[in-house]
C-alpha cells in the first residue's frame, strides 16, 4: 500500500483550538489515536498534487521531527474550482500512535512513507500527552516503545526476546 507523510506544522492552530498551537491544537480537533472513533471527519490539506492512494491506506503524521503516528485515509477531496486546486485528505478514527528512531525534518505537502513499518513502535505515553493537551499543559516528551511492532506476540501484548550484542558471548 502506497501510505502517505504529511507534517504537522509547529504553528499549527484553529478556531477550536482555544490558544493551542502545533500538536496541542491539534489534538483538540478530535479523534486522537487511543480513543473510541466519533463517526466525525478531519481533512488535512496538501495543496494541489493529488496522490495514488486508496481507502485504508495510511496517512502518517510528523510534527518536530518526530513521526507521531497515523490514521486509516477515508477518502480524498480535490477541489478543483478553486485557484490553485485543493487536495485534501480525509480521515475518521482508529488513528494509532506511533514513531521511528528517524528524525524527519518538515516539508510542505506529501511523500510517500520510505521507512518499512517494521521499524514502528508505539508511543507509550500517548494518553499522557492528549490529557495535557485538553488541560492546556505543556506536553510531555515522547517515551517509545523498547520493542519494534513486529517484536509483538499476536495480541501485541509481550515482546519478543531477540539476542543482542550484550547476550552474545
Amino acid at each position: 500500500m502506497p501510505d502517505l507523510v504529511v507534517t504537522l506544522p509547529l504553528n499549527f492552530t484553529w478556531p477550536g483550538a482555544r490558544g493551542r498551537k502545533g500538536l496541542a491544537a491539534w489534538l483538540m480537533e478530535g479523534d486522537p489515536a487511543g480513543e473510541p472513533e466519533s463517526g466525525a471527519e478531519y481533512g488535512f490539506t496538501v495543496g494541489s498534487a493529488v496522490p495514488d492512494v486508496q481507502r485504508g491506506d495510511r496517512i502518517y503524521v510528523v510534527h518536530n521531527k518526530h513521526l507521531i503516528g497515523y490514521a486509516p485515509l477515508w477518502l480524498v477531496s480535490v477541489r478543483s474550482g478553486t485557484s490553485p486546486r485543493r487536495t485534501s485528505l480525509i480521515r475518521r478514527g482508529r488513528a494509532m500512535a506511533v514513531t521511528i528512531d528517524e528524525r524527519i525534518p518538515g516539508f510542505r505537502g506529501w511523500r510517500y512513507r520510505w521507512w518499512d513499518r517494521s521499524l514502528e513502535r508505539p508511543i507509550v505515553n500517548w494518553p499522557d500527552i492528549v490529557a495535557a493537551a485538553r488541560a492546556n499543559e505543556p506536553l510531555p516528551p515522547f517515551l517509545m516503545c523498547p520493542y519494534r511492532a513486529s517484536a509483538l506476540d499476536s495480541q501485541g501484548s509481550s515482546p519478543k526476546r531477540t539476542a543482542s550484542r550484550k547476550d552474545s558471548p
